[in-house]
């Protein structure tokens, strides 16, 4: 079936009727008559008490009832787009749109540095990721765990993982202290891997990436250097709001 039409097949005689999948659908309507409004694959027809007539045959008081039937479609459709105000989705091309209507995509980008992966989103209209909730920071790695080119394994088999949108500005109390968002959202939600952050670059690691302990992949969280290895660089994580 066409995914972009419904199915109709609207019986009008008293019972609840169901409105077409939606995002948001309109509570069931109720109606008492006994006509049907059907489509089926050779067309429209209406069928008023037991008597089935095409829609292009029907004129005068038949096409009049026919109208009248289709009264409550429309009604129910509009039902759809009143209950979904922000209409289609309006993400950038080759993005994921997320719950919170945000649109979300990983870029690979082999050797960038979170300040060019910075710079490179807000050319697009957005920012790194910035994650506040754990259902985000789920969906946020369910975009990177099936790509093992996000990853680079380290000398001590440490999955380093994508840019995310924090920083720790310079001069802030090491290790933790200081820790913000690009968007300035509250920085209260957070995710670190066991033993982080723990400034193991000698007071340089200072931007946010996902990492996995002794593993490929992770949802954990790390510091790490803006511009460290270029081999360790794989890509980031681009959201539009």
């Amino acid at each position: 079936m066409d995914a972009g039409r419904p199915n109709w097949r609207l019986q009008l005689s008293g019972l609840s009727v169901a409105p077409p999948a939606c995002a948001h659908p309109a509570p069931p309507l109720t109606l008492a008559t006994e006509t049907r409004f059907v489509r089926s694959p050779r067309g429209y027809s209406v069928h008023d008490h037991g008597v089935q007539m095409p829609l292009s045959e029907m004129k005068g008081e038949s096409m009049c009832k026919a109208l009248c039937s289709l009264a409550p479609i429309l009604l129910l459709l509009s039902g759809c787009a009143s209950s979904n105000p922000s209409g289609p989705s309006s993400c950038p091309d080759g993005t994921v749109e997320w719950d919170n209507g945000h649109c979300y995509q990983a870029v690979l980008a082999a050797g960038v540095s979170w300040d060019d992966a910075q710079a490179a989103c807000v050319a697009r209209g957005g920012h790194l990721v910035t994650i506040t909730s754990e259902e985000e920071n789920a969906f946020a790695y369910s975009l990177v765990s099936g790509n093992a080119d996000f990853w680079y394994v380290d000398a001590l088999n440490n999955g380093l993982g994508p840019w995310l949108g924090a920083y720790q500005p310079d001069g802030s109390a090491e290790p933790d202290g200081g820790w913000r968002w690009v968007t300035d959202e509250p920085f209260t939600y957070t995710h670190w891997e066991p033993g982080q952050p723990d400034e193991g670059g000698g007071g340089s690691q200072n931007r946010l990436r996902f990492i996995a302990i002794g593993a490929v992949m992770g949802d954990g969280w790390d510091d790490g250097e803006s511009d460290n290895p270029a081999a360790h660089r794989r890509g980031y994580i681009f959201e539009h709001d």
